[in-house]
């Protein structure tokens, strides 16, 4: 069962200062965003249906995947910044070989 109270606060520029005390299983907590990064938010909330917690959960997980990919590609492109070794350069060209080989075989069958 869950208990709700709610205080009303009123702010200048008529946004909703209500909050809600809620007793949950999910991780609860406060952050300070601009009123202008807020008004947004409502309203993308107010037209998708969405919850502003809904849409703060969807911006953390995608800016924490942008980081992950970002990671990944920091890390391949150091990892591939140096020159080709010996055995890169002969795989890449049994590589190119083979291509050419099935290219070759696809086009005889047109």
């Amino acid at each position: 069962m869950k208990r709700w109270d709610v205080e009303t606060i009123e702010h200048p520029d008529g946004i909703d200062m209500s909050y809600t005390i809620e007793h949950t299983t999910d991780m609860k907590t406060a952050i300070s965003i601009p009123d202008e990064l807020f008004k947004s938010v409502d309203e993308l909330a107010a037209k998708s249906g969405w919850s502003r917690s809904q849409i703060f959960v969807e911006a953390v997980k995608e800016y924490i995947e942008r980081r992950r990919t970002r990671r990944m590609l920091d890390t391949l492109n150091r990892v591939y910044a140096g020159p080709e070794t010996k055995d890169e350069i002969e795989l890449r060209e049994l590589g190119k070989r083979g291509y050419a080989k099935w290219l070759k075989a696809e086009r005889g069958r047109w």
